[in-house]
């Protein structure tokens, strides 16, 4: 007992120590990987039941597109930038979908045709103003419809679109 109170560490203790600390940072690794990557957004394809989880790098992967617009929630026009809705179901092998279900980390949810994301270039933004969206500011993932551009998107069922805190996305 001396000998680890004040003195030099025996060989066995030291060899043992050093195997937990292996297993400890082994099993610690894929969490910190986990956490520095986290899931922004689930998509599920309902036909087939595949389940695609999307990480704020896998997004980022995806071609980027800017949408500049006003909405009722934002001062002045403001600029979303994220991939398009429609990239982010091929991405999970759901392009072929006919209408999606959108669902906010709430539980608040909307379903919305497909071809609203065709004809109107919607993006699934995870930036606002160059800055990333966080829970706190409607994020991660923001439905931006172009409502600038076309008129008719002015509509309240379309303003109830613009869904914020997005978390998944059941294609049907």
């Amino acid at each position: 007992m001396s000998q680890l109170r004040g003195g030099p560490m025996p060989d066995t203790v030291r060899r043992r120590l050093l195997s937990c600390l292996a297993v400890v940072a082994l099993i610690a690794a894929p969490r910190t990987a986990a956490a520095a990557d986290p899931v922004l957004l689930t998509v599920v394809d309902t036909a087939t039941g595949t389940r695609v989880e999307l990480t704020r790098a896998r997004m980022d992967a995806l071609a980027q597109h800017v949408i500049a617009t006003t909405t009722d929630f934002t001062e002045g026009t403001a600029e979303f930038r994220g991939p398009l809705a429609t990239d982010i179901l091929a991405a999970a092998g759901a392009g072929g979908a006919r209408e999606v279900k959108l669902v906010a980390a709430n539980d608040y949810s909307v379903t919305v045709p497909a071809d609203d994301f065709r004809a109107y270039g919607v993006v699934m933004a995870t930036e606002m103003n160059g800055k990333r969206l966080s829970l706190r500011d409607r994020g991660p993932v923001w439905v931006m419809y172009p409502l600038d551009d076309f008129p008719e998107l002015r509509r309240p069922h379309y303003i109830d679109r613009l869904i914020w805190q997005l978390v998944r996305v059941e294609a049907r």
